[in-house]
């Protein structure tokens, strides 16, 4: 077995690399090296002390090492993420919509920001979409319903240039295209099975000037319009152009077990592989146990990978009985479906061929206007709302930046420059959305 490139180690400290001087004397070597003399360049030096501005200055040192294979770089973090420095939110929002004032949102789902930073928001109960300005009355853009415009089952919504609004509608299969303001300019009908039988689409994003389709497989092919489906261990994403016509250029790779279908999403609790996120001219996606992330360009070519070995944590059966508990107990008190519906359903996402025998090791992904890519690292049902320490920031190249402290009852919704959106849950279970500045240590 022959592997191709250079192996770079370098420590991360604070907010950016700090090389030492031997990688100025030592330029980019690229060349074929059989594995028994596969040479370790190591780039040593003083050990790096992050002086912050906390009460106890930490002193930590992760180590990246680097290896082209094939002429596709692969990073290696060596070292826990508690080593990274904790960024965090200003404590007061700089833009707040308050779910108990009108229009009364009652189930926030996707959130995307303007470039004037206006909020694109979805309300799953009601099926409708809001712009929310700091400066004007809330407006509605879209509506439930079937026709050109509206709305039924949002799987994602993204801000294209010249701030279009792209959405994209499971239950419709179809992108709605929206200007700044929100009045409709186009829709794009998109192939429900353009992997052909057994398989349905689930999300889809413009990509560049492309749209990128992700599909799944089905173990058991069929009608997917009603009965829930288990879905397969393969995702694929497909490139297609901007009138939904897809093209040969697909990527596969593993996804996880989920029962779905076009009107509902019935992942289970404890899948939350595949992750993936599109925005701007790049695809990530991460899978599985491992915490490993892949990015790929416009084209789909292989850009790079990152990979952050750790512990596998296994998947408990007390663990499982708890969480179907939190799970049912919400479920039955938002009072959406009879405790005997609810069951049903908790039957089907807590079956022992779709619960994993070992936990994920990574939730959502999002990816800034800045290309830095933000990754939840897994949190179970029971702790939806509890992601303290759950976000880790990686700099463009995939370099871990920082960790991401919330506040307590808090999701991370969105990016934008130099801030965040946060949805955070109130004691009587209303739904707030919150524009916070992020706070960063400052390094010396």
């Amino acid at each position: 077995m022959r592997d191709a490139g250079t192996i770079r180690e370098r420590r991360v400290a604070g907010n950016r690399l700090r090389p030492h001087t031997a990688s100025i004397l030592l330029p980019r070597v690229r060349k074929t090296l059989t594995m028994p003399r596969l040479h370790l360049l190591i780039l040593t030096g003083m050990a790096l002390t992050l002086h912050a501005c906390e009460a106890n200055p930490s002193t930590y040192a992760l180590t990246v090492v680097e290896r082209d294979t094939l002429g596709v770089p692969l990073l290696t973090v060596q070292g826990a993420a508690e080593g990274l420095p904790a960024w965090t939110v200003q404590p007061d929002p700089t833009f707040l919509v308050p779910g108990d004032q009108p229009p009364y949102l009652s189930d926030i789902g996707e959130i995307a920001v303007l470039s004037d930073g206006r909020l694109v928001v979805e309300d799953n109960q009601s099926a409708e979409l809001w712009i929310f300005d700091p400066t004007a009355a809330p407006k509605r853009i879209a509506s439930r319903g079937d026709g050109p415009g509206e709305i039924r089952n949002v799987e994602s919504i993204r801000v294209g240039r010249a701030d279009s609004i792209f959405v994209f509608d499971r239950r419709h299969a179809r992108m709605t295209i929206l200007s700044p303001t929100g009045t409709m300019t186009a829709v794009v009908d998109l192939p429900r099975g353009v992997e052909g039988e057994g398989a349905l689409l689930v999300s889809a994003w413009p990509l560049a000037d492309q749209i990128a389709l992700h599909s799944i497989r089905f173990s058991d092919p069929g009608d997917t319009s009603e009965g829930m489906r288990l879905g397969s261990r393969e995702s694929v994403v497909r490139l297609a152009d901007r009138s939904g016509r897809p093209d040969d250029r697909a990527v596969r790779f593993p996804a996880g077990l989920a029962l779905i279908n076009q009107r509902f999403d019935g992942r289970s609790p404890f899948a939350a592989d595949p992750s993936i996120t599109v925005e701007g001219s790049l695809v990530v996606h991460a899978r599985g146990a491992e915490y490993r992330l892949d990015v790929r360009g416009p084209d789909l070519s292989h850009q790079r990978s990152i990979h952050w070995p750790g512990t596998r944590q296994p998947l408990l059966e007390d663990d499982v009985t708890r969480v179907r508990s939190e799970v049912e107990d919400r479920f039955t008190r938002n009072g959406r479906a009879s405790p005997e519906r609810v069951r049903a359903l908790l039957d089907q996402l807590f079956a022992p061929e779709v619960v994993p025998d070992e936990l994920p090791a990574l939730g959502a992904i999002r990816v800034d206007d800045s290309k830095r890519v933000w990754v939840q690292a897994f949190r179970m049902a029971g702790d939806e709302w509890q992601q303290e320490d759950a976000w880790h920031v990686l700099d463009p190249s995939g370099r871990p930046l920082a960790r991401l402290k919330l506040p307590p009852n808090t999701r991370l919704a969105a990016v934008h420059g130099d801030d965040v959106v946060l949805v955070r849950r109130d004691e009587v279970e209303v739904q707030h959305i919150g524009v916070y500045t992020l706070e960063r240590p400052t390094v010396r």
